[in-house]
């Protein structure tokens, strides 16, 4: 086997409940923390169809306006999950879409410092989509 199909299939593997090994977008020092805290450790993806909408920068860190839509990803939506990773009290909402409601959630919320934000959607086939943005304060 050739070493460039060796690195494939490594690629390809799970790794601790990652679906593929791929790099946290944001470069956030607590992306570990908050996968195992708030997703406990279950598979997922950094997927650009969970829009996660933000001012770049805070006018007013105590009305912070976020969109999160994800609505790309149907009606396999169970759940939502946003949390601002450097926040003292990380977690922005919990949202679990019934069958009438639309997988499109907007919010105010407040902030202490310049953080990145994530919502991760948890489809009906275990995976969490995680799509993120930051937000300087």
């Amino acid at each position: 086997m050739r070493v460039r199909d060796l690195l494939l299939v490594f690629t390809l593997l799970p790794l601790d409940g990652v679906l593929a090994a791929e790099p946290d977008p944001l470069q956030s020092v607590m992306w570990e923390y908050h996968h195992e805290r708030v997703l406990n450790g279950e598979p997922y993806v950094f997927d650009d169809r969970v829009k996660v909408l933000v001012p770049p920068f805070a006018e007013d860190a105590r009305q912070v306006p976020m969109h999160v839509d994800a609505r790309a990803l149907g009606d396999e939506v169970v759940r939502i999950e946003a949390w601002a990773e450097l926040n003292p009290i990380p977690r922005v909402f919990s949202f679990v879409p019934g069958e009438q409601v639309v997988p499109l959630v907007a919010i105010r919320f407040r902030v202490e410092q310049a953080t990145p934000i994530r919502a991760a959607v948890l489809t009906r086939d275990g995976v969490w989509h995680v799509g993120s943005a930051r937000v300087d304060a």
